[in-house]
């Protein structure tokens, strides 16, 4: 008698570009009123704690949040059904603080009006603004490191290095015999400071330790 044999199950991966998403909403106190409304629908695809504390950190309506954000509608969509989704319930259920998909609340209220009522609820409040990004120490500008202001600065020098020798012995040299003995002069320094730096880094490189096979 033979063993039972179990039937295998193939798991189906999802096709691409599908996850899963949420549309939640949030309900906070309506700041005239008083009474617990609907104030915002949105969606995600973190979890729906991480997405809270975004807008607690951010939303000018963050302090009067009521409760921690539910869950509307929840299903492995790609990105559009995902917006398709959010977009029906905002026009369905017109929460209080969204702008697009909003326009038929009269209702809504608009970001620079969330702004004024929690200034009056909290004065000196300012809204919050990300952390600027410094630039780098060397390139104050696109794409510029310290090795190629370097390069500008030195052929700068050995222009006006060059221009002035030509400029002082204009009175000796004549011709060609100018620009050629004005580049040679402002040549000679380059070559020496270029052979004591090579010079250096040739001890250097005689200081370091041999490998040991």
């Amino acid at each position: 008698m033979t063993a039972p044999t179990r039937a295998r199950t193939t798991r189906r991966r999802p096709a691409a570009g599908v996850r899963v998403g949420v549309v939640y909403g949030i309900y906070v106190l309506h700041p005239v009123t008083g009474n617990i409304v609907l104030g915002y629908v949105g969606k995600t695809r973190q979890s729906l704690r991480v997405r809270e504390g975004q807008h607690r950190d951010e939303q000018p309506w963050a302090d009067t949040i009521v409760g921690s954000a539910f869950v509307i509608a929840k299903g492995v969509w790609t990105e559009a059904q995902l917006d398709a989704c959010e977009q029906h319930h905002i026009r369905s259920l017109r929460p209080l603080y969204n702008i697009d998909h909003n326009g038929g609340n009269p209702n809504r209220i608009p970001p620079w009006e969330a702004v004024a009522q929690r200034q009056a609820r909290e004065p000196g409040w300012t809204p919050h603004q990300p952390p600027a990004v410094p630039y780098p120490r060397y390139a104050p500008y696109a794409g510029w490191t310290w090795r190629q202001w370097r390069r500008v600065l030195l052929a700068g020098l050995w222009l006006l290095l060059a221009g002035g020798l030509w400029w002082t012995a204009a009175d000796v040299w004549h011709g060609w015999d100018g620009p050629r003995n004005a580049a040679v002069g402002a040549s000679v320094p380059y070559g020496v400071a270029g052979a004591a730096r090579l010079r250096r880094w040739w001890r250097r490189l005689g200081r370091r330790p041999r490998r040991r096979r």
